[in-house]
């Protein structure tokens, strides 16, 4: 919320410990399920990610859809879509 609003963080935390207590509260509730849902994403991007290098690396070194598949979870038209995405469908030797 502080980057969002650009406050400082000095000023920040001043507004927040001149609230009522009830309202304090809600506040840090809404910036803690902030913060969750942003930790969340980002461990979610991060698999994905994984996922993706999973995917290219063992069409690099001839594994076959089947077992990518197996392997990440994905459909075949998935990791097809994947390795089309990164330009590498040429690429396989």
């Amino acid at each position: 919320m502080v980057s969002i609003t650009k406050i400082p963080a000095r000023q920040w935390a001043k507004m927040v410990k001149a609230l009522p207590p009830a309202l304090k509260e809600e506040v840090m509730s809404t910036y803690d399920m902030i913060l969750q849902e942003g930790i969340e994403q980002g461990i979610q991007q991060g698999k994905e990610k994984n996922v993706k290098e999973v995917v290219l690396r063992g069409y690099h070194n001839g594994v076959s859809y089947e077992v990518l598949c197996l392997l990440t979870g994905l459909s075949e038209e998935e990791v097809k879509a994947i390795i089309a995405q990164h330009g590498e469908e040429e690429k396989r030797g």
